[in-house]
């Protein structure tokens, strides 16, 4: 039975007190209680003194850089001064644009065994690679795990510590236009085109849904182009050196989940949001 999971909370669009009443709110749903680091990349300091007060979270402002995966770097350092097995890293998208409860729910559901792999270990929900690269350069596999809410144990914590060395070497610097024939050179070319199928290419049916909810300029698309490639580095990584455990496998969870998210894309579009 699980009782305690660490998690580390990147908020920005939610405040950090919203985002721990509806994480503990969930908790009591699930049967568990977290402990954990909420990281304001919108950094409202005012906000965090009176946060918490059973002491269960702890509060730190972020700075925004790279985005999700800068609080996750953060994070991680944190992670591994403590003892847990595993951590829980969560953005504040999963409330906003996704199916919560399920998506937590699904990964509760192989907590024990992350927690036991000896082996670098991701969690997550599993997405098939559908365009251009078709799959990972790094693990060969076709599948990637989205990073808005993903458990990492001890082992692969030193992987997710690695990404922005890796990504300042395959070139994927924030005082270079994606555009520019270098950016990316250590990238294969189709998972280049592939970031920027997602971010620049305006005919893209695969461009990032952010587009329609934030006011983007040249610096946040190169942080957010970062973002995508940890996103997918992380999942390589891990895949090469450990093993991926994909929360929506088998027939009953992969059709709960795609039901579940589907339900809440389309009251988001209703909602226009």
């Amino acid at each position: 039975m699980i009782e305690l999971v660490t998690v580390v909370g990147c908020v920005h669009g939610m405040s950090p007190a919203e985002f721990v009443d509806r994480m503990n709110r969930l908790g009591d749903r699930l049967g568990v209680s977290w402990r954990g680091l909420v990281i304001d990349n919108a950094a409202r300091s005012s906000l965090l003194p009176d946060l918490d007060h059973a002491h269960r979270w702890t509060l730190r402002n972020g700075g925004n850089t790279d985005l999700d995966f800068g609080a996750y770097f953060s994070g991680g350092e944190w992670f591994v001064q403590g003892d847990a097995p595993a951590c829980l890293f969560v953005n504040d998208s999963l409330f906003r644009l996704h199916a919560a409860a399920e998506n937590l729910r699904a990964l509760l559901r192989l907590w024990p065994l992350l927690s036991q792999v000896h082996a670098p270990a991701l969690l997550g929900k599993a997405d098939p690679y559908s365009t251009m690269c078709l799959a990972s350069p790094w693990s060969g596999l076709g599948v990637y795990v989205s990073s808005y809410g993903f458990g990492l144990n001890r082992a692969a914590a030193p992987i997710l510590a690695s990404l922005a060395a890796h990504a300042d070497a395959d070139g994927l610097a924030l005082d270079r236009a994606i555009s520019d024939p270098a950016w990316g050179r250590g990238l294969t070319v189709a998972f280049r085109e592939f970031l920027r199928a997602n971010l620049i290419y305006p005919g893209s049916p695969y461009r990032w849904r952010g587009f329609s909810r934030h006011v983007v300029d040249e610096a946040m698309l190169r942080h957010k182009a970062r973002c995508i490639y940890f996103e997918h580095r992380l999942s390589g990584e891990i895949a090469r050196e450990g093993c991926l455990l994909p929360s929506n496998a088998g027939a009953f969870w992969q059709t709960r989940l795609f039901i579940a998210e589907r339900l809440v894309g389309l009251l988001n579009v209703i909602r226009g949001s």
